[in-house]
């Protein structure tokens, strides 16, 4: 690691000497995080209780480390994840984004690994790890949408990882000295609920990537103010994806477009992906901030495929309002649908967040959270699975100032359809994360 660190050290010293001398603006920013676990509590549907205690790697140590550089006419970002709790193992640093930037006028290209988000998600919580900031804020159809309960036969793989040795009992070398570990299991009959997972219909609003994935992008915008009384901006370009391969043809990269018109009170958001062959979706997103400190969204994201999707719906909506400076509440919300191909009925889910959070001072800010996750809303499978849960979480951020702050929280969830279908099925858990943050 600390090989790794100075060469990263070398390189980020060089970059900077570089761009000083083509006259950039540059800034570094350094992260860092530790998310613990005092306690964490679950009982399945059948089978015994565990417990933890004192969990000092509950999710991981890992957060940014970022350079940005600019001038009049180009740009360049680099945003890398230093992973602290991977130090043996491949991974410890890998970049999140990349990408530049280069200006001909209103007119702009953009290349490289990185995120294009116009409409708001209003997923900033009070405190760190918030429970409205995770997938289902991202505008398009949920991944979470269950199938039903997928059953395993025999050996399983369930980790593969490069490490000098072994993380623990359960994981076996490849073969001697290979350096690679895996982890399986033998039980014939695993189970486990099966989702719809992340598809091109996820993270719609994302028009730099598709899937959730780490997309190469090349795009091009255009800027044109003074449009009714806002400024118009067309987007057009290029992501890398499997978008048609034959064995004498093969296109690696899908198409998108994105219009946005940005007022003072409303916001029209409007975008187009066709990633894959004969796959068709768009997205409109409406925002709307009719007084100071409210602010509300609602989106619809649609989309066929032929002979993989019927019709796939997601319906998101946001509403933020501030009471007072220091009293503000959030409601986040998603209904999905997803008819597959040949299917008799679609999958559909409901998926509520809200956030009443409270700054007592420049020290103390207080939150309470809650999320309602019905993946299953249709019950196709008339199975009971435990797969949807409701989740209440009190929690308190102490900061040490604006870039520095340890939030503390208890998470509450409870399944609400735990029955004999899927006897492993987590139907109360507890846990209390204690997160310290720095950011500057």
């Amino acid at each position: 690691m600390k090989k790794v660190l100075k060469t990263l050290t070398a390189v980020s010293a060089t970059f900077a000497v570089a761009l000083s001398s083509l006259s950039a603006e540059i800034t570094i920013k350094e992260q860092a995080r530790i998310r613990t676990s005092v306690y964490s509590y679950s009982k399945p549907k059948d089978g015994d209780e565990s417990s933890k205690l004192w969990n000092l790697k509950n999710a991981s140590a890992a957060d940014y480390l970022n350079f940005y550089a600019n001038n009049e006419y180009a740009g360049v970002a680099i945003e890398s994840v230093i992973n602290a709790g991977n130090q043996a193992q491949t991974g410890a640093i890998t970049f999140d984004t990349y990408y530049g930037y280069l200006n001909y006028g209103d007119l702009k290209f953009t290349f490289g690994d990185f995120d294009s988000r116009f409409t708001n998600r209003y997923n900033v919580t009070a405190t760190e790890a918030g429970l409205l900031d995770s997938d289902f804020a991202k505008f398009g159809l949920s991944n979470k949408l269950t199938l039903g309960l997928k059953t395993t036969a025999g050996a399983t793989t369930t980790s593969i990882i490069q490490a000098t040795a072994a993380p623990d009992s359960e994981y076996s070398e490849t073969s001697t000295g290979s350096g690679v570990w895996v982890k399986t299991t033998t039980a014939a009959g695993t189970s486990s609920v099966e989702t719809v997972g992340k598809t091109w219909l996820y993270d719609f609003g994302n028009v730099a990537q598709s899937a959730g994935g780490e997309n190469l992008s090349l795009l091009a915008d255009y800027t044109l103010s003074d449009i009714a009384n806002g400024k118009l901006l067309i987007k057009g370009g290029l992501i890398e994806y499997a978008y048609d391969t034959t064995k004498k043809f093969s296109q690696l990269a899908g198409y998108i477009f994105e219009a946005t018109w940005q007022g003072e009170v409303v916001s029209l958001d409007l975008i187009f992906k066709n990633p894959e062959h004969k796959a068709f979706g768009g997205g409109a997103y409406l925002t709307l901030k009719p007084v100071e400190g409210l602010a509300a969204v609602l989106g619809f994201t649609g989309g066929v495929q032929k002979d993989v999707v019927d019709l796939a719906f997601a319906v998101d909506a946001r509403f933020q309002y501030a009471f007072t400076e220091a009293f503000k509440t959030t409601l986040v919300a998603k209904y999905s649908s997803l008819k597959l191909d040949g299917a008799r009925d679609p999958e559909t889910g409901l998926e509520v967040g809200a956030e009443f959070s409270y700054v007592a001072n420049e020290t103390l800010t207080f939150a309470l959270d809650g999320r309602l996750d019905y993946v299953d809303l249709d019950n196709n499978d008339k199975l009971n699975l435990g797969e949807n849960t409701v989740t209440v979480s009190p929690r308190a951020k102490i900061s040490a100032g604006s870039a520095a702050a340890i939030t503390a929280a208890v998470e509450f969830t409870q399944a609400l359809n735990t029955s004999d279908d899927y006897k492993a099925a987590t139907k109360t858990s507890v846990a209390i994360p204690v997160i310290f943050r720095v950011k500057l």
